[in-house]
């Protein structure tokens, strides 16, 4: 079986489908069933049409593949393997090269929306960043009348793609003395490079003395002076009047009091027990030990305080509850006189565990990171925490985590930059958090550049590269660090080509593996030879255009020098070569002859320039054209056909033996036969010399 591409480099969006159309021809005495796949996305990202189509032996056709990348495929190009199946297993393996534009979009979650408080609020802003490549994030709050004043923990972080990033926001105003609460309508924004999120929230500040407290004091100062009045009123009435009767001398120095209408109170606060947070919409019950009477009830407020009013004089228990919390009794029991005011300790409530789970990636492998929830009171890490290590795919579940509560989530492994976000949980709750990307560390090469004599030498340019990835650094020359070298901020994992250079010297050139933030130091001196000179020069076609990439390797023998030329001239440098010495120069690129050149070098002072041109590999066909009963055929016209270029010969002589000059190397169409009559086609991948088609049949 026999594929091609038409296209070979895609630009791509994420969402939006693009087209892939390959030719495949049937290169076997036996009709195939063939179909399309691409093994690195899912099934639901490719559709190809047909899904499978029958292919007779030496025929041509075409299968077509429609792509939509998913929404978190990485900006960036890569590769992307597409396999052409037949019904035997064989498989045809093509690559095109994908150029995925990048794509931004953040989201922005606030918890809670509604706080109702004194002169502080704090809110958690929750920023998720859902497109393809890593973004920066800042957070920004205010309120329209500027009342309020904002302090932002942090206030902007970098988030890789997936990853969410938790902000504190702490507001702070002027609370009110007197009359209604006063709403300020917060307004928070999240901002990365080209997309802004705004949510808004509401905090509430309440007077320190409420309406109804006010009301209460202003009916109890008329009641009082209703009592006034009417008592100097009582008096005249009854002044210079004869009793007509005596009472006892208990009316005028006073009664007991009556114990079933004389009223106390129990009050408190109901405090977290995980974090000591105050606890509003608490229920709080008082039980009368005298079981005639009906139980009392009350909620806490948004400082956590209650007071149980109303309780007539006796024993009572006190229970605390609330939705997603565990039932409890005050301790101690509570014994109410009349007009008394009791004031509980704070009494803490347990929250039903909660859990937060989710997930680790990395470029490469996924390390084995070590993932802690730590609570925090107030502003302060708690001693309290949870780990856990992440399994083989990233994974990872933080179980029994006390609530509510708001966590400090530290992801760490070696070699990888630590990762820290915040999460607040509820009682009962159970979280899970988008993917956390981790970043490897830099990592760093050290090492020492010596003589042959093992003399420390200065000067010495180190260049350490790895794909687009280059660093250069100079040994000292003089000071106790002479000859030593220090390669950091290295993009790591990595494999590095290490090359030395210093003039009069030979260059050499090691490979240096980094692993995740790896500092890695040279067992050996790398060791320069004295005494060397240079070969430079260009490369070029023969229509004198410049050419890339050219190998360039000089030997004596063995390899003693290497370069590609990288310029766009063409221009190649071969260093340190030893001298006196005679070299053999090979110059190689794929689809062009090798060749080479003898040189001697005789000074290392002095230079060799060798400018080359190289040739295009020619290839040629051949093989014998029969009809369908097997007759072998002259005279039959055969076109070759490779992009704009276009062949054509004869098949020759009786036997049907045909042969083709000129061609290039790569992928190219024959067609044999002419149109309305019988014919065949055959699609081949031409290399360099002879390539045998051997019998090709014509059908009608």
């Amino acid at each position: 079986m026999r594929a091609r591409l038409d296209q070979t480099e895609i630009a791509a969006v994420v969402g939006v489908p693009f087209l892939l159309r390959i030719e495949v021809q049937n290169d076997t005495p036996e009709i195939r069933s063939v179909s399309a796949r691409i093994p690195m996305l899912s099934a639901a990202a490719y559709v190809a049409r047909p899904l499978s189509v029958s292919v007779f032996p030496n025929e041509l056709t075409e299968l077509e593949v429609e792509v939509t990348l998913p929404q978190d495929t990485p900006a960036g190009v890569d590769l992307m393997a597409i396999e052409i199946v037949d019904d035997t297993e064989s498989v045809v393996r093509l690559e095109c090269q994908v150029d995925v534009a990048p794509r931004d979009e953040i989201t922005l979650s606030l918890s809670p929306k509604v706080i109702t408080g004194g002169s502080k609020a704090t809110i958690v802003a929750t920023v998720s960043n859902w497109g393809n490549r890593p973004t920066g994030v800042s957070v920004n709050a205010g309120d329209a009348d500027k009342r309020l004043k904002y302090s932002i923990e942090p206030r902007n972080a970098q988030l890789p793609s997936g990853q969410a990033q938790a902000f504190t926001i702490t507001a702070k105003g002027r609370r009110p003395l007197l009359g209604s609460s006063v709403s300020h309508a917060i307004t928070v924004l999240a901002e990365s490079r080209v997309h802004k999120e705004v949510v808004a929230a509401t905090f509430t500040s309440k007077p320190r003395l409420s309406r109804g407290l006010l009301t209460i004091f202003v009916l109890a100062g008329i009641l009082a002076l209703w009592v006034v009045v009417f008592s100097a009123g009582f008096r005249a009435a009854l002044s210079g009047q004869q009793a007509l009767k005596s009472a006892p001398v208990l009316f005028h120095f006073g009664a007991k009091p009556d114990p079933s209408v004389s009223i106390g109170s129990i009050g408190g606060r109901v405090r977290a027990d995980s974090d000591d947070r105050a606890l509003p919409r608490m229920v709080v019950t008082a039980y009368p030990q005298n079981t005639e009477r009906a139980p009392t009830a009350a909620s806490t407020d948004q400082d956590g305080a209650f007071v149980i009013g109303g309780l007539a004089p006796g024993v009572y228990l006190v229970e605390v509850s609330g939705a997603g919390f565990q039932t409890a009794m005050v301790e101690g029991e509570w014994r109410i006189k009349p007009a008394s005011e009791l004031e509980t300790p704070d009494v803490y409530a347990v929250g039903e565990t909660a859990a937060i789970a989710g997930g680790l990636s990395a470029a490469g492998a996924i390390p084995a990171a070590t993932v802690e929830a730590r609570i925090m009171v107030g502003d302060t890490p708690g001693s309290f925490s949870v780990s856990a290590v992440a399994d083989e795919v990233g994974g990872y579940s933080l179980a029994g985590l006390r609530s509510p509560g708001r966590y400090r989530l530290t992801y760490t492994a070696p070699g990888f930059d630590p990762v820290q976000l915040f999460q607040e949980v509820s009682p009962g709750e159970a979280v899970t958090l988008p993917t956390v990307q981790m970043i490897s560390g830099p990592g760093v090469i050290t090492g020492v550049i010596v003589d042959q004599d093992g003399t420390p030498i200065g000067g010495a340019e180190i260049t350490a590269t790895a794909g687009a990835d280059s660093l250069t650094t100079v040994t000292p020359t003089s000071g106790p660090l002479i000859g030593q070298f220090v390669l950091g901020e290295l993009p790591s994992p990595a494999t590095y080509l290490i090359q030395v250079v210093l003039e009069g010297y030979g260059t050499e050139t090691l490979t240096v593996r980094v692993g995740p933030g790896q500092s890695v130091t040279l067992d050996q001196p790398v060791v320069l030879q004295r005494g060397t000179g240079v070969v430079r020069g260009i490369v070029t076609n023969v229509s004198g255009s410049a050419l890339g990439g050219v190998a360039v390797v000089a030997s004596d023998g063995t390899p003693v020098g290497q370069t590609i030329t990288v310029d766009a001239d063409g221009s190649y440098v071969l260093r340190g070569l030893p001298v006196p010495g005679a070299y053999t120069l090979s110059f190689s690129l794929e689809g062009y002859r090798t060749e080479t050149i003898a040189i001697n070098l005789v000074s290392s002072a002095g230079e060799v320039t060798i400018n080359v041109p190289l040739r295009n590999l020619q290839s040629a066909i051949l093989g014998q054209v029969r009809d369908s009963t097997g007759t072998y055929l002259g005279n039959v016209p055969i076109v070759a056909t490779s992009g704009t270029n276009t062949l054509a010969t004869l098949s020759t002589d009786p036997e049907g033996r045909f042969r083709l000059d000129g061609l290039t190397t790569g992928f190219w169409t024959f067609t044999f036969g002419e149109a309305g009559g019988a014919s065949a086609v055959v699609l081949e991948e031409l290399v360099a010399g002879d390539n045998d088609l051997g019998v090709v049949s014509l059908r009608d």
